[in-house]
């Protein structure tokens, strides 16, 4: 929990960064799906805020669970950080993609 506030602060700098990037390179949201670029982007889009969502989850529920000593909440934590890691590893091999793709 230390670190909670600070990991919210990059969380929220990698999102913003994102958009902007994504405005620069198509100057709109991804949505021609028959582009094979955009439509992984889509699917990255899809994938960060899965992990954004998992994350919170874990904060500000598990967590909490977690603190106050209730059961299950280590399993439960322990499952939202292996989804957390799944979910990372897509978009890392979503991004790698990216490198041999055209955004046009």
């Amino acid at each position: 929990m230390r670190f909670s506030i600070a990991g919210q602060i990059v969380v929220a700098l990698v999102v913003v960064s994102g958009t902007l990037n994504t405005a620069l390179v198509l100057g709109r949201f991804p949505s021609d799906w028959s582009s094979p670029y955009e439509a992984l982007l889509a699917a990255k889009i899809a994938l960060v805020a899965a992990m954004v969502c998992v994350a919170t989850v874990n904060r500000y529920v598990l967590a909490t669970r977690l603190a106050q000593h209730q059961s299950g909440g280590a399993s439960a934590i322990r499952r939202g950080i292996v989804a957390e890691i799944g979910l990372g590893l897509g978009v890392v091999g979503l991004v790698a993609m990216f490198g041999v793709l055209d955004p046009a």
